[in-house]
């Protein structure tokens, strides 16, 4: 007897898929052949779609990137964190522009240039008593700037003279109180006619602030004081009140090593008044007078570069002359210096330069 056929469905042909497409919808054997998603599947696509898995709509982490730019240089110029930089190279990038620079060292100076930029700490007396003195100098409180916060700034290896000078020229230009200023510049190194003489401190010029280039100005003293040595100067330098009293000279300016721009930096920290702090051991003027000594040994009589060696030694030693840093070393390191042996040309430079005139 034969079997009794089974009738096929029409179009399936045994394809086990277009059975499964052609079932209709609620049909309870519908997805039986279907692998259902996984609870980690779900809870990836839930995120990839920004629902969290409660159903909640979750918000997206920002990135720096996100950040506007001139909101992380607000936040960089109100905390004055330095470190702050160093926290990605996307914010390194964005802080080391120079108009940041410019206006990071325009907003900790200026309260003390709004003070005192024209002035020298010797002619500033008070007229509200019987007997002018410099109380104004010395009411530390009410100089006007921060002074570690004006340290801090000048500790920073990417401050250059330049940069100062420009934030300072910027300030003068548009950032100062709407006053008259007179920049009180020594007579040797005046490069305007004499308008009047300051009582009391010898022959004095003064130019008028549409006059007066802080770029050309610092140049010139420079090249005059350092570079060309000369010799009507007046010891101590002026102190032109551009800086804190309390304000700190950096270290590496003392001990060394020196290139020209640390002598431009330390000529005009020095003219703006900034000193050896309490805190700085005389340790540092030993350290740099041994560089001093290593120098002069090594760059002898005939090599090569004895000449700038030796300018470069003279200029350090006639700047801490002129702003008494060589004060801080005690008489009996000046007697061991007496005693040292090799010394070389650098005893006629400390001879030359110095008002040590034993060595």
């Amino acid at each position: 007897m034969k079997l009794t056929p089974i009738p096929k469905k029409k179009g399936a042909r045994g394809n086990k898929h277009l059975v499964q497409k052609g079932k209709r919808r609620g049909d309870p054997e519908a997805g039986a052949g279907e692998t259902r998603p996984s609870k980690l599947q779900k809870k990836l696509a839930a995120r990839r779609s920004g629902i969290d898995p409660d159903g909640s709509r979750s918000r997206r982490k920002k990135s720096l990137r996100d950040l506007p730019e001139w909101f992380l240089v607000d936040v960089f110029l109100t905390e004055s964190n330095f470190s702050f930089p160093r926290c990605s190279g996307f914010i390194g990038r964005i802080l080391s522009h120079p108009y940041v620079f410019r206006r990071l060292i325009a907003e900790a100076f200026a309260p003390t240039w709004d003070n005192w930029f024209g002035c020298a700490a010797e002619e500033v007396i008070s007229y509200s008593m019987s007997v002018p003195h410099q109380m104004g100098v010395r009411d530390l409180e009410r100089f006007g700037g921060d002074p570690k916060l004006q340290t801090s700034i000048l500790e920073q290896k990417w401050l250059t003279t330049a940069r100062l000078l420009q934030a300072q020229q910027v300030w003068l230009a548009t950032g100062r109180r709407p006053q008259p200023v007179f920049y009180r510049v020594p007579s040797p190194f005046l490069q305007v006619r004499l308008r009047r003489k300051a009582p009391g401190i010898g022959r004095e010029g003064f130019i008028r602030d549409e006059d007066f280039r802080v770029q050309s100005q610092f140049d010139f003293e420079f090249e005059k004081v350092v570079v060309a040595e000369e010799e009507d100067v007046q010891r101590p330098y002026p102190n032109m009140l551009e800086v804190h009293p309390e304000t700190s000279i950096p270290d590496r300016l003392i001990t060394g090593p020196w290139v020209e721009e640390d002598l431009r930096l330390l000529f005009w920290l020095g003219r703006a008044g900034a000193t050896m702090s309490e805190n700085q051991s005389w340790e540092l003027v030993v350290e740099a007078l041994d560089r001093m000594i290593a120098l002069a040994r090594l760059s002898k009589l005939g090599s090569p570069d004895h000449e700038d060696t030796r300018a470069m030694v003279g200029r350090i030693v006639r700047l801490f002359e002129l702003f008494d840093i060589w004060t801080k070393l005690p008489a009996r390191e000046w007697a061991e210096l007496e005693k040292t042996p090799n010394l070389g040309w650098l005893s006629d430079v400390l001879r030359t330069n110095s008002s040590r005139q034993s060595v």
